[in-house]
């Protein structure tokens, strides 16, 4: 597994005063709050728009940018299952007035790989809420009654040999976290 923390820049002792990069512009820092608790001092703050200048081209700035785990760092790792019943919940009604912007939103979801096109018999709510902004859509899934199914399958899937396996695939996932964030 290659070295994440090969090339990483040093943090400088003295962070210079913010310029605008590509993706994170004097628009973004404007937009996004970095200390909403102001509990940084004011050399903590150019700090961070330092670090998020000079990383700005991991960060998915939209939609489009969204993607998935490098397979290098996260190898794909398949579940056994059980026999079971597939679940298909009927959806929530969606308002007639949001049915343009929430199409919209699936192909978005779709183009950028966070939605993919399935046949699958498994099937559970969904629906639109409004954000903060009180203007654009969010759509959440509901999966109240999903989880406990999925807990049941994972507990029946994972036994014997199978737990050290997924141990081990839990520690993989924590020391590349804490690798990643040194």
């Amino acid at each position: 597994m290659p070295d994440p923390l090969v090339g990483l820049p040093e943090i400088p002792a003295h962070p210079p005063d913010f310029v605008p990069g590509t993706h994170f512009t004097q628009a973004c820092t404007d937009k996004i709050d970095l200390d909403p608790a102001n509990w940084l001092w004011p050399e903590e703050l150019k700090l961070v728009h330092w670090l998020v200048h000079t990383h700005e081209l991991v960060f998915a700035w939209d939609t489009s940018e969204c993607g998935h785990l490098d397979k290098r760092y996260f190898p794909v790792y398949k579940i056994p299952t059980v026999l079971h019943t597939p679940w298909s919940q009927h959806n929530i009604p969606i308002l007639p007035s949001t049915i343009g912007e929430v199409m919209c939103i699936i192909k978005e979801k779709i183009s950028s790989g966070v939605y993919e096109p399935s046949m699958a018999l498994y099937r559970s709510r969904w629906f639109c809420i409004i954000k903060k902004d009180r203007k654009s859509l969010r759509l959440v899934h509901n999966l109240q009654l999903v989880l406990p199914q999925l807990r049941l399958l994972l507990v029946l899937a994972t036994a014997g040999a199978m737990i050290s396996r997924a141990e081990h695939v839990a520690k993989t996932y924590i020391i590349c976290g804490l690798a990643w964030l040194k």
